[in-house]
Formats: structure tokens, C-alpha cells, sequence
């Protein structure tokens, strides 16, 4: 169990009688007892220890030397255990401490903090606290069993469908007439072959010119755009050469394809 701290109070020796007395005592140490259920600590207020219980059972001893009346307070100190309820009774001790035949003689009279009870002991009882047991579930009732499903009527049966007529056969396409072959395209006349060109008399020659001046000479050698002599005689030539090439290029053509005719007619 936890350690607790020591509270120690001197019980105060309250002397109601012999204040005065010149005569001295023997100091007797008078024993509380103590009960508990189990191990737990025990404090007096005063100058006696506290207790640690372990068998249930212990006792505080408290010295007197004098006589007269000494009250203290007895209490538990309480644990840090969850599941425990301690034991919080306060008890008041009164000590009674008289003479006998030069002896001293205590009386111990107990009393609970708050109550008019005079208990014979100084008793602690704590309670463990018991977790509580759940109940028992309640069995749920068995389910009821589902009536039987009704059985379906069985599906009519469908007529046998009818079979359809046999398809009528086409006729037959009928054939058609054979093509008939043109004629043979008639072969054009060979092209006349075109007179020859009658060569153009040659040009006069030109006189010399007069020779020009010097201004006049500078004046032409300044034109940088050179000069010619008459071009409608080259322009007769290119026209006769251009006719020639036109008429034999179609010579060839015609004469190409007279071949090809006569070949064909003899593959044929």
C-alpha cells in the first residue's frame, strides 16, 4: 500500500486536577486498540506514530505522566483504490487518568465524531465495490416459419408455328443479244507533203554609211542599247521552219498510225 504522510499531533494533555502537585510519576504509556477488515493506516492525533495494519489488528500507545484527561481523535487514512469505499468514521478518545495507591490508572472512554455512541472498539471496515454482472441477455423467441410459397400454374404451351410456302423460283434472266462489231474506221488519205519553201532572195546590201561626226560619234557610243539591221527577214525564216516542223510532225502521227491499223488487222 502507498506510503502516506505522518500526521503526528500531540494529543493536548488537558490537567484538570494537580497542576500544583510537587509529587512526580511514573510515565505509563496507555495502549489504544484498533480493528480493521484489511491492511490500511491509522492516525491518532498527538504525538504517537501513525500505524500501518497489516493482520487486522494494531495499537497506539500514548504516554501519560501525569493524571487528569487527554482526548485525541483516531481516523483512517484513505487509499487510492477505485473500487474501495473507506471507512471515514472519526472517533474521540478521552483518556481518564486518575491515582491509585501513588499508581496511575487510565480509563478510555470512546465516542464517534458527531454521534451520542460509545462504541466498545475502535473499529474500521471498508467495503470493496463489486462490479456489477450484467444480466443475461433474454433469448429472443424462434422465428416463425414462412408458410410454403403457392406453386406457379404451369405456362400454356404455344401452338406449333406455321410453315411458311416455299418460295417461288425465279425466272430464269434472259440472255442478252451479242454485241455487234463496228466497223473498221476508214483510213484517212496520207497528208499532202507541202511544196518546199522558195528561198528568199538574199537582202541588198546596204551602203556604207556616212561616217558621223565626232559629236554625233560620242552621242551613239554613249546609247548603250546596240543597234540592229532590218529583222523581218528572220522572222520569214522562223515562220517557213516552224510549217516544216508543224508538217512533218503530222506525216509521223498519220503515218504511225496506219501502222498500227495494219497490225491490228493482221493480229485479228
Amino acid at each position: 500500500m502507498k506510503k502516506w504522510k505522518k500526521h503526528l499531533l500531540l494529543g493536548l494533555a488537558v490537567l484538570m486536577l494537580c497542576p500544583a502537585y510537587a509529587r512526580a510519576y511514573d510515565q505509563i504509556e496507555v495502549e489504544i486498540p484498533v480493528t480493521t477488515n484489511e491492511a490500511c493506516i491509522i492516525e491518532l492525533s498527538g504525538d504517537a506514530e501513525e500505524i500501518k495494519i497489516i493482520d487486522g489488528s494494531g495499537v497506539f500507545l500514548v504516554p501519560v505522566s501525569h493524571p487528569g484527561t487527554y482526548t485525541c481523535q483516531v481516523r483512517q487514512v484513505a487509499g487510492d483504490e477505485e473500487n474501495k469505499v473507506y471507512d471515514e468514521t472519526v472517533y474521540n478518545v478521552t483518556l481518564a487518568v486518575e491515582t491509585y495507591e501513588s499508581e496511575l490508572r487510565p480509563a478510555i472512554i470512546l465516542y464517534i465524531d458527531g454521534k451520542p455512541d460509545k462504541p466498545a472498539e475502535l473499529a474500521f471496515e471498508n467495503k470493496t465495490i463489486e462490479p456489477e454482472i450484467p444480466d443475461e441477455p433474454e433469448i429472443p423467441d424462434e422465428p416463425e416459419m414462412p408458410d410454403e410459397p403457392e406453386m406457379p400454374d404451369e405456362p400454356e404451351i404455344p401452338d406449333e408455328p406455321e410453315i411458311p410456302d416455299e418460295p417461288e423460283m425465279p425466272d430464269e434472266p434472259e440472255i442478252p443479244d451479242e454485241p455487234e462489231i463496228p466497223d473498221e474506221p476508214e483510213i484517212p488519205d496520207e497528208p499532202e507533203i507541202p511544196d518546199e519553201p522558195e528561198i528568199p532572195d538574199e537582202p541588198e546590201i546596204p551602203d556604207e554609211p556616212e561616217k558621223p561626226s565626232e559629236r554625233e560619234y560620242h552621242r551613239k557610243n554613249h546609247n548603250n542599247t546596240p543597234r540592229t539591221g532590218d529583222s523581218s527577214v528572220v522572222w520569214i525564216w522562223v515562220g517557213i521552219l516552224a510549217g516544216a516542223v508543224v508538217l512533218l510532225t503530222a506525216a509521223l502521227i498519220m503515218w504511225n498510225r496506219r501502222k498500227h491499223r495494219n497490225h491490228g488487222g493482221e493480229k485479228k
